[in-house]
C-alpha cells in the first residue's frame, strides 16, 4: 500500500517514529496479536487500521488496529472489536459481534449475530450459523460447521463441530 516498513517492535522505543501509526501484523495468533498490541499501546503510538479496497461494508463498527484482508464481506451493523484480523475472502454476516483479537481465517463464513469472545480463533473455511457465540479463547479447527455454541477455551473441528483434545 506504499506505506515503508522500518522494522519489527524493537523501533517501537525510537522517538522519531512518535506520529507514525503502527501495524500489528501477528495475525493466526491472537494471544501473540495481543503481546505486540500492548507493546504498541505501552509505546504510546496508534495503531493503524488496515481494510484493502475491495473489502465490502455496510455501517460496520471497525475497530482500531483491524486488519481485513482482500475480498472480505462485512455485514451491516456488525462490530469488529480492536485488533481483530479478518483474512482473504472470509465473510462477516450482519449483526455479528467479535471482540478484541478475534482471528477469522481465509473463506470463513459467520453467519448473523454471531458473538465471538476475545482472543478466539476460527479457522479458514469454517462456517457459523447464525445466533451462535464462541467463547473466549475458543479454537475452531479449519473446514469446521459450528451448528452450537462453544464454550470458553474449547476446541473444536469437524462437520458437526464437535469438542476435540488437544
Amino acid at each position: 500500500m506504499g506505506y515503508p516498513i522500518v522494522g519489527d517492535h524493537e523501533v517501537l522505543s525510537n522517538k522519531a517514529y512518535r506520529s507514525c501509526a503502527v501495524l500489528n501484523n501477528v495475525f493466526s495468533r491472537p494471544a501473540a496479536r495481543a503481546q505486540v498490541a500492548e507493546r504498541i499501546r505501552a509505546a504510546g503510538l496508534a495503531p493503524a487500521t488496515c481494510v484493502h479496497p475491495s473489502v465490502k461494508t455496510q455501517r460496520a463498527d471497525i475497530g482500531a488496529g483491524v486488519v481485513v484482508m482482500e475480498g472480505a464481506r462485512i455485514g451491516a451493523r456488525a462490530v469488529l472489536g480492536d485488533w481483530v484480523t479478518v483474512r482473504y475472502n472470509a465473510i462477516i454476516n450482519h449483526d455479528n459481534v467479535l471482540d478484541e483479537f478475534v482471528f477469522v481465517g481465509p473463506g470463513a463464513v459467520f453467519c448473523g449475530h454471531v458473538q465471538v469472545g476475545r482472543n478466539a480463533y476460527v479457522g479458514a473455511g469454517s462456517v457459523v450459523r447464525e445466533r451462535l457465540r464462541i467463547g473466549v479463547g475458543a479454537t475452531v479447527g479449519m473446514g469446521s460447521v459450528v451448528v452450537r455454541d462453544v464454550e470458553e477455551g474449547a476446541t473444536v473441528w469437524g462437520n458437526p463441530a464437535r469438542p476435540k483434545e488437544v
